[in-house]
Parts: structure tokens; sequence; C-alpha cells
């Protein structure tokens, strides 16, 4: 009993458990996605600007 309540000491005292760091993405891969990310924003406006147009467009007068 006397090595599990040593062991219990250890685990209380030790603090955050280890965990290893998160494995980064290259430069580019980062890049590529926020470009593309910008790319899918631009693209939706766009469409979205385009819809309004024609619905202005076909509005009666």
């Amino acid at each position: 009993m006397k090595a599990l309540d040593e062991h219990a000491i250890r685990l209380s005292q030790a603090g955050e458990p280890y965990e290893p760091a998160a494995e980064k993405l290259p430069p580019w891969k980062a890049a590529a996605f926020w470009a593309s990310a910008i790319f899918v924003c631009v693209g939706v406006l766009y469409v979205a600007g385009y819809c309004l147009h024609m619905a202005w467009k076909a509005w009666p007068a």
C-alpha cells in the first residue's frame, strides 16, 4: 500500500501531463489554405453581388 501512496503523491506533484507539441504546418500549406479561403470569400461576394445586380435589373420600374 505504501508504494501506491508514494505513486499518488508523485502524480499529485507532477503538474500538467506532458503532451508532445502539435505538428506545425509548413508555411506553404498555411499560405495555400488562407489564399483559398480568401478566394472562396471573394467568389461568394461576387456571386451575391451579381445576383443582387440581376434582381435590381429585373425589378419593375
